[in-house]
């Protein structure tokens, strides 16, 4: 819950705030990511290597999408639209998996997408940029969603920190990357944004995204 304050505070672009915030996050799990990856990565064939890659660029959409979201739309607007996605990681699973998902979760579903739609409409008709941010969400969420997925695949065979120690490094490369081909620079902020920095790579990530897996 602290994330999208956090992105508030910090001056630098979208992207920017991304791959530092998961490149740290990758820096910090360090001591024990590394280790644990080099251990169990050998259990890994050919598809499921080409998978954890996939959840990486996935979790990358993911930020690029979202933080980029806050530029435009409300925080709790962009917030309610992110965290839409057990919604549809439970559609997905009953599509993919045939997993029941009963009265109570169909309501659950139902009152949230209504929600959702209230939410965008009365952004609509303060700007369109408003609207912007809040499909930039949901693009978001689902980009959590497909990462969550493949997760679940790939954790059969990892423990938590052999798959989020490689997840976070790289789909941080892939964002500073992106920032490095369209000319945003990765330093040259002031202390306090390398503090926020810090603070998202730590708190709502290692701490957050973590538990998620």
């Amino acid at each position: 819950s602290t994330s999208s304050v956090l992105i508030r505070l910090a001056d630098a672009p979208a992207l920017v705030v991304g791959g530092w915030r998961l490149a740290l996050a990758c820096l910090v799990l360090t001591p024990w990511g590394l280790p644990a990856f080099r251990r169990e990565v050998r259990w890994l064939d050919r598809r499921e290597r080409v998978l954890l890659a996939l959840s990486a660029v996935a979790l990358a959409a993911h930020f690029g999408t979202w933080i980029t979201s806050l530029a435009y739309t409300t925080v709790a607007s962009s917030v309610i639209l992110v965290t839409t996605t057990p919604i549809y990681v439970a559609l997905a699973s009953w599509i993919l998996w045939r997993e029941p998902i009963g009265r109570g979760r169909a309501l659950a579903i139902a009152v949230a997408m209504v929600g959702s739609v209230v939410v965008s409409y009365g952004d609509l008709a303060v700007s369109g940029e408003a609207l912007l941010g809040d499909l930039l969400a949901l693009a978001g969420a689902l980009a959590m969603t497909a990462h969550l997925l493949i997760g679940r695949t790939i954790r059969r065979r990892l423990s938590t920190l052999a798959y989020v120690w490689p997840c976070y490094g790289l789909a941080g490369l892939l964002l500073l990357g992106l920032c490095v081909l369209g000319g945003q620079p990765l330093v040259g902020y002031g202390a306090r944004t390398f503090g926020v920095l810090l603070a998202l790579a730590v708190i709502p990530q290692v701490l957050g995204h973590s538990v998620f897996n």
